[in-house]
């Protein structure tokens, strides 16, 4: 089952960066750019939601 983790978190790695390098955003028909812009808001969100949570149970040892 571990690498089917390490297997996701590559994966998720690779999409990460091919949205934060505007891959996607060459679709204006489907609003591409917007949705770019709106993944990387959400990635900034996820990595405060994480930092937070970090913070707040990370020195509980």
């Amino acid at each position: 089952m571990r690498w089917l983790a390490n297997l996701a978190w590559i994966v998720a790695g690779v999409v990460i960066y091919a949205i934060c390098i505007d891959v996607f955003g060459g679709y204006p028909q489907a609003h591409s750019e917007v949705l770019s812009w709106l993944a990387v808001v959400a990635l900034v969100g996820a990595g405060l939601g994480v930092w937070v949570w970090h913070e707040r149970h990370g020195d509980r040892d």
